[in-house]
């Protein structure tokens, strides 16, 4: 991390072990359109096997119509089929998750238009079967280009504007973040962090483990503020840990989304930590915990950097949170300071020894 050659460089011995806890670190994201079809599929009210199915399927094409393992098919290795000069057999849907999500809304659409033509014990084999095929033809011929296809613009305009602007877009991106986690939009970045790595380094890694540091140091502030044997002490101890070691959706949706001032806090620091770094040139060169420990992910010599950033994240946003939860923290326990208007004799309580005869 901090040398200029890797660990596996230096210990040749390494070099088995760390491929297999790649494959287990990357091949889940490898084969992410498959979990992605049997959630979203369940989601839009169609079969889950069915889109599984679907997202296997997109996976497997090009090894299968490259490697001709398949020799029913006879492909010999050199099977295609290009339309407009785009071959639709040989799109690599490997990570990606809109076009998943698109042909599983597809699919239910299909299901559900079978299920009202074919009825009767029919149905249980007609279905399915009708199913797969034509969503599978709609997904290689028409969703599955077009989605992957924005997905692409999409994220050569990122890339394009984060390398044009420097440390700038560092700062863009790295308060950008936190928002696309409130919305769920950045699993979206799944696919083109894996171009980039294949590519040779990914800047989103770096900066989502920023992001989650800054959340978790927002959250540890609101901890230290609340009161003591409190359920908010509980609550944002709690979605803070998880933070720390890359997953920032407990603190954000229990804790720093709630209160409004540690969010900003939050993304205040991501920012800060992005520009930080986008400064030194901070890629990672695998997956992993986007949090303390994703500094096992930079790349070799990037690791002065990386430590700097994350620190920079967590402390200003913790400084900051506690600063302005504070503030309002006492703000609510200040007692007021208006004057008790006047007892009259209507409202004067009468003495003791009158009240009772």
């Amino acid at each position: 991390m901090f040398a200029p050659d890797s660990l596996v460089a230096l210990l040749p011995w390494l070099a088995g072990p760390a491929s297999l806890i790649g494959i287990l670190g990357i091949g889940v994201f490898t084969l992410l359109p498959v979990l992605i079809g049997f959630s979203a599929a369940t989601r839009f009210g169609a079969s889950p096997y069915l889109g599984a199915a679907m997202g296997a399927a997109l996976v497997a094409a090009p090894f299968i119509v490259d490697s001709g393992v398949l020799p029913a098919l006879r492909l010999e290795g050199g099977g295609s089929w290009a339309i407009a000069g785009v071959d639709v057999l040989g799109i690599d849907y490997r990570g990606a998750v809109v076009p998943v999500i698109a042909v599983s809304y597809v699919l239910a659409l299909v299901e559900r238009a079978c299920n009202r033509l074919i009825g009767g014990a029919a149905r249980f084999l007609l279905v399915p079967m009708l199913t797969l095929l034509v969503t599978g033809i709609l997904a290689f011929l028409a969703v599955g280009p077009t989605m992957r296809w924005i997905g692409n613009v999409f994220a050569d305009l990122i890339v394009t504007i984060y390398d044009a602007a420097g440390i700038a877009g560092g700062v863009v991106f790295g308060a950008v973040y936190p928002l696309l986690v409130v919305t769920g939009t950045h699993q979206g970045l799944v696919s083109l962090e894996l171009s980039l790595l294949a590519d040779g380094g990914s800047f989103i890694f770096p900066i989502a483990g920023v992001a989650n540091l800054a959340q978790a140091g927002a959250c540890f502030a609101v901890a230290l503020l609340a009161r003591r044997h409190s359920r908010l002490r509980t609550l944002a101890t709690g979605a803070g840990l998880p933070a720390v070691f890359g997953i920032a959706e407990p603190a954000i949706f229990g804790v720093t989304l709630r209160l409004q001032f540690p969010l900003v806090a939050a993304v205040i620091a991501s920012a800060v930590g992005g520009g930080i770094l986008a400064g030194w040139h901070v890629e990672a060169i695998t997956l992993g915990a986007a949090g303390v420990l994703g500094v096992a992910s930079i790349a070799p010599g990037s690791g002065g950097g990386h430590v700097p950033g994350g620190r920079s994240g967590g402390g200003f946003s913790r400084v900051r949170a506690h600063l302005c939860v504070g503030a309002g923290a006492r703000a609510a326990r200040t007692p007021s300071r208006r004057r008790r208007p006047a007892r009259t004799a209507r409202t004067r309580r009468a003495p003791r020894w009158r009240r009772y005869p």
